[in-house]
């Protein structure tokens, strides 16, 4: 008899909220583009700028910009918004994807 084993399979997709005029995002947006196809490529990266899908940011509360906000499953799971390093995301990805 084999042991009952269910696979576990989590949907992770990290929304990143930026506007024009943010000179903050522009820097910090390659930076992340980078961690995430280096070291998550099994995560989902989305580029969103909130002032051409203003439905959008309202929807997920984004009310200034840099925001990223990570889903499992189509559920917040994490947000940083404002100040935030890429070492603090990579640190909860890292946590995040030894779960997996």
């Amino acid at each position: 008899m084999q042991p009952f084993f269910i696979p576990i399979t989590m949907q992770i997709e990290l929304l990143y909220f930026s506007t024009p005029k943010c000179s903050v995002c522009h820097v910090l947006y390659p930076q992340l583009e980078q961690l995430i196809s280096t070291n998550y490529s099994q995560f989902k990266l989305k580029h969103i700028d909130a002032t051409q899908q203003p439905q959008l940011a309202a929807q997920n509360q984004v009310f200034t910009a840099p925001v990223l906000i990570i889903f499992i499953d189509n559920k917040e799971q994490q947000r940083f918004a404002r100040h935030f390093s890429i070492q603090q995301v990579d640190a909860y990805l890292h946590r995040l994807s030894s779960f997996l």
